[in-house]
């Protein structure tokens, strides 16, 4: 993780420069979410790290330009940077509600980034902002739906990646299924995130990307005929 976060701070000189911070973002967010075995705590310094950064590329928007450009290039990594942090709290927030760090999020001052010229839940994957708003609003964290796009044909300032959200290996499945975490959203957001996805999965028909950060199994919170468990069993008697 941390040579990955030297990837994404680095100055980033020419373009290979900027597609690699991009993709160390992403690799972050896949990482930081899906990883069973990794602490919430662990988690939750990250998502510090990826907000304080946020925080401070913001201010430092507002002091050097006195018109902020939204979704430009010049401001991809601050986006992929957005996008990865708006995946690990839909992936881990229902640990952090358990655990009582919920309320350590809500002193991160979110609404500084959500609400500043950068715009940033227009320029990320639809879904990753639909799905984040709404968790949110069911926490009473910050209200920001408002904010999202009307439709999906934004152009984005940063090339979205989800690794580690398909593994389609039958062989070795069977010993990585178990460490790869789903989306699991708590009892009472259950109906809220599942509709705002849905209606997401049809408004995006035609972009195949659109939901690549939720296999189809996380989209419908577990509710289709192929659970895991039962992909593991499969993949044991694959020859």
């Amino acid at each position: 993780l941390e040579c990955l976060w030297s990837v994404v701070v680095r100055p980033q000189v020419a373009q290979a420069d900027v597609a690699k911070a991009h993709g160390a973002a992403a690799y972050i967010a896949a990482f930081l979410a899906r990883a069973k075995y990794l602490d919430i705590q662990v988690a939750m310094s990250w998502l510090s790290r990826i907000v304080n950064w946020c925080i401070q590329y913001v201010d430092n928007c507002g002091m050097t330009n006195k018109t902020t450009s939204p979704g430009v290039m010049r401001h991809g990594t601050f986006y992929a940077l957005c996008q990865a942090f708006f995946i690990i709290f839909s992936f881990r927030y229902k640990e952090m509600v358990r655990s009582g760090d919920i309320d350590e999020v809500a002193r991160w001052g979110l609404g500084r980034i959500l609400h500043s010229p950068l715009d940033p839940l227009k320029y990320v994957i639809r879904p990753v902002g639909l799905c984040f708003a709404a968790i949110s609003r069911s926490l009473q964290l910050v209200y920001c739906n408002h904010l999202l796009p009307f439709d999906a044909g934004t152009k984005l300032p940063f090339e979205p990646m989800f690794p580690f959200d398909t593994f389609k290996l039958r062989s070795s499945m069977v010993l990585v299924c178990a460490q790869l975490r789903r989306f699991s959203p708590l009892a009472e957001d259950k109906s809220e995130v599942t509709s705002a996805l849905k209606n997401s999965r049809i408004s995006e028909t035609g972009n195949e990307d659109a939901l690549d950060f939720l296999e189809e199994e996380d989209v419908y919170m577990g509710t289709w005929e192929l659970r895991p468990e039962a992909v593991c069993l499969y993949a044991l008697n694959v020859k």
